[in-house]
């Protein structure tokens, strides 16, 4: 997986790079024409249309939620195909100043890679799964945004997983691909190294601040994924199986926002730059906001395309200093202060990955006075999403495909494991009229640090853990006249209890709190322990079963 996870990060920074570099050498040509988009809507109109009806049910775009049903369905036939036409689409997008992020293109290129070039034995493990599309994505962001670390939580947040050195490693071949091809060719970087230096995050106010515009970002990134929601769902009612027709009228609307708007140059670098020094007015501001919120939509729901997290991060800017200019100057004095506060509140919120919204902020300004209000915004507008108890952009995409997610596991898999498969017996039982003393002899003997204790009848009555025992042997001249019962009274964490008839499914929720769980039958005597470990061996060998039971279509 090294080589592979360099080889990631070297084909996601090249990829970034080219539409930079190709409108950095050939300035005078309209690449950032509104009406060129519409030529890309003709392109994708073609390029679709010669998938002929066969291949129309793999043509539906649900962004990454794709890349999730890629990992938690090994069984499905995607066609690598299907993602390069994605990635010419959204590369000819992000060249032409359609608003799409480059991101979009590398991912959707990098996955058709892998799905051209991976072996058999990835159908069975989805660990290796898990680990490709973590470095996929890791490294694309890390090339956009230049910020390795940030770029390697996003899939750490989103409970994709694999292993996470060739996760970073990715990220940061990615960041370091970028920048030499930058400073070979001289082209512009996006950071806020000078803008930011000596900025403090100091005063109430500016904390009060903040905290307001975390408040409003958090809701207007629910307002955000509710309007895509309807309109990926109208778009997909209008043009059902017709993938061509959607890119088209997609890039029609789109040219129709920009020209309304009176975009010229979409790039991040410009303008973010007119927004800081050029002091628009207010009204020019509520124009880039509108434009910016109808075009993030279109992305979303018309296209399909991967290539939004730039965006987005793009118009939180723009809400930003919008909200700056109507309130936030009496609380916060530098603009761009709150441009990006606003970018982090969006990224945080509307993508669930505060963290990794917090560390971005830091590495594109390198000012650690700014690394603590960062997190705590997009510690914020994460939680109102979740306070609104709004359906994340990851589960609307899954379950428009008929895919769902317990425990960043696939249900339908979990529903069909029963406890009683995934359960251990080898463990050590403590009967509850056991002494201490006794319990010091043999509480090394057990592959597990936890101890159910019952009694006579074998009835569960609770669990002790090694850490309790440990702490009783300080003092063992109370081990003669304690009991295991009267360490349970002592013992602070309470562990859970499920039947032996139940499903995996209906066990995952527990695993947030504790990472062992008591098996109990219908009379409450104990019949094993559950560990979040066993779980996943469990989960991994349905998985790998029902792989090796299929027969791909071409071979069938």
């Amino acid at each position: 997986m090294t080589i592979e996870a360099i080889g990631v990060g070297i084909i996601a920074g090249v990829i970034v790079v080219v539409p930079q570099a190709v409108s950095f050498i050939f300035p005078n040509a309209p690449w950032t024409s509104p009406f060129l988009i519409l030529g890309v809507g003709v392109l994708g109109l073609f390029l679709y249309q010669g998938w002929g009806s066969r291949r129309s049910s793999d043509l539906r775009n649900f962004g990454f939620a794709d890349l999730l049903v890629y990992i938690h369905s090994p069984l499905s036939q995607e066609s690598s195909l299907q993602w390069f036409a994605r990635a010419s689409i959204s590369f000819l997008f992000a060249l032409c100043g359609g608003l799409v992020g480059s991101e979009g293109a590398s991912i959707e290129f990098l996955q058709g890679i892998h799905l051209r070039f991976r072996s058999a034995a990835t159908r069975w493990f989805e660990q290796r799964r898990r680990t490709q599309v973590g470095c996929i994505i890791a490294a694309s962001v890390a090339a956009v945004f230049g910020a390795p670390f940030a770029a390697f939580l996003i899939p750490m947040e989103w409970g994709i997983g694999g292993r996470s050195l060739s996760v970073f490693l990715s990220s940061l071949i990615a960041f370091v691909t970028v920048k030499v091809t930058q400073s070979v060719f001289h082209l512009p970087a996006l950071g806020w190294r000078e803008t930011f230096a000596g900025v403090q995050f100091l005063e109430w106010k500016a904390w009060v601040g903040a905290l307001i515009l975390a408040l409003i970002g958090g809701l207007l990134g629910v307002i955000t994924l509710a309007f895509s929601r309807y309109a990926s769902m109208s778009f997909s009612a209008l043009f059902r199986n017709r993938s061509g027709l959607r890119v088209f009228v997609t890039a029609i609307l789109l040219c129709s926002v920009l020209w309304v708007g009176r975009i010229s140059d979409s790039s991040s670098s410009f303008l973010f730059d007119y927004l800081v020094w050029s002091s628009p007015s207010t009204l020019e501001l509520l124009v880039l906001f509108t434009v910016h919120f109808l075009s993030l939509i279109l992305l979303i729901a018309g296209l399909g395309t991967i290539g939004w997290i730039g965006p987005l991060f793009i118009f939180g800017g723009v809400f930003g200093i919008l909200l700056h200019a109507l309130v936030l100057h009496q609380l916060i004095s530098l603009p761009f202060t709150s441009l990006l506060l606003g970018a982090v509140a969006l990224f945080g919120g509307v993508l669930n990955a505060p963290l990794a919204a917090g560390v971005l902020a830091f590495e594109l300004t390198q000012n650690i006075q700014l690394l603590l209000p960062a997190l705590v915004v997009g510690w914020v507008g994460s939680w109102v999403h979740r306070r609104l108890k709004v359906n994340s952009f990851l589960e609307h995409g899954l379950r428009a495909q008929g895919v769902s997610l317990k425990g960043g596991r696939s249900l339908s898999v979990l529903e069909d494991i029963s406890v009683k498969e995934a359960m251990v017996t080898d463990f050590e039982v403590i009967q509850e009229n056991e002494s201490v003393a006794e319990l010091q002899v043999r509480m090394f003997r057990s592959s597990y640090p936890f101890f159910p204790v019952v009694n006579s009848a074998g009835v569960y009555q609770g669990m002790l853990t090694l850490d309790t025992l440990l702490q009783i042997e300080e003092g063992a001249f109370l081990g003669t006249f304690l009991e295991a019962k009267d360490l349970l009274y002592r013992e602070g964490i309470k562990i859970p209890v499920v039947s032996i008839a139940d499903q995996l499914a209906s066990t995952v929720a527990f695993f947030d709190q504790v990472p062992c769980v008591a098996v109990v039958d219908d009379d409450r005597k104990l019949m094993g322990l559950l560990f979040v470990y066993h779980v996943r061996l469990a989960y991994d060998r349905e998985v790998t079963r029902r792989s090796s039971d299929f027969v791909p279509k071409d071979e069938g």
